[in-house]
């Protein structure tokens, strides 16, 4: 995959990295959640690994038996000594890959703390954690690319607008359009007909991960600027194409609340730049 990098770092910084994980209780957490033993097996073959206690067969029935049900096994020991997670830096890879996961972690102020404490140890070494919600999946995923090329790749927005000019009543209800039927992920912006003294800019903006219920994002004006032209261009709308990826450069957008760039980060934690850049933004 282009961007994709070999991931690199010293070992010494994995095991502080590891104990910082285990400082903030994200292991704990999953312990209590009943996850600890999916999250597990999503990096080691638990199920075919023999377990060393005489008593079961496999390292599953180990790891519950002496994590799980009973506190014979603190983190360090499990991941470790048992798992051997510094012996192996693919593994530690996929576990620091997973561990910010929405398939793991319900908490959105966690999940953006600790891709934050992952990127502090990797930015040094040219490494990033980024974001790489596509497709079907309910989960948004992350993996380790290189920096610069990120950094490159920031000038322009891939996800794509879709305009809905004529919607089903209010424009702040899902139902009031149709949902994508190819383009994951993708944004799609509804017309609002308020009437501004004139004016008709008001869109909302609903993102769709995948072909699930859309996440709505909030309310935006959007308006072209009338330098040059005598027309006013009252109703963007009519200005809009049905799809793009940036609004033309004599566009601007503003969101109406707080809340519109606050899930715009949620969503898209390692991009929401490029859609505030592609949006024109003069937040």
């Amino acid at each position: 995959m282009q961007g994709k990098k070999k991931f690199s770092l010293p070992q010494i910084q994995q095991k502080s990295l590891f104990q910082e994980l285990v400082q903030r209780g994200v292991f704990k957490a999953l312990k209590q959640d009943g996850q600890i033993l999916d999250f597990v097996a999503s990096i080691w073959e638990i199920d075919l690994l023999p377990s060393t206690d005489p008593r079961f067969k496999t390292l599953r029935a180990d790891i519950k038996q002496h994590f799980v049900d009973n506190d014979d096994w603190d983190d360090t020991y499990l991941f470790s000594e048992k798992l051997g997670v510094f012996k192996d830096e693919g593994r530690f890879q996929l576990l620091i890959e997973l561990i910010p996961s929405d398939k793991f972690q319900r908490d959105h102020a966690l999940i953006q703390d600790l891709v934050e404490l992952i990127n502090r140890y990797l930015l040094p070494h040219g490494q990033r954690l980024v974001a790489t919600k596509t497709g079907d999946s309910a989960f948004t995923t992350y993996e380790i690319r290189d920096d610069k090329e990120i950094a490159d790749q920031t000038r322009h927005n891939k996800i794509p607008f879709l305009v809905e000019k004529n919607p089903r009543g209010r424009s702040d209800k899902p139902t009031s359009h149709s949902a994508p039927i190819k383009d994951f992920p993708s944004f799609v912006l509804v017309a609002d007909n308020w009437d501004d003294y004139g004016w008709r800019s008001l869109f909302y903006l609903y993102y769709y991960p995948g072909k699930s219920q859309p996440i709505p994002i909030g309310k935006v004006k959007i308006i072209f600027s009338t330098k040059g032209t005598n027309n006013l261009r009252w109703v963007t709308k009519k200005f809009l194409p049905d799809k793009f990826t940036e609004l033309p450069e004599d566009a601007c957008s503003l969101g109406q609340e707080r809340e519109y760039y606050t899930r715009i980060k949620e969503v898209l934690p390692d991009d929401y730049r490029n859609i505030f850049r592609a949006l024109n933004d003069c937040a």
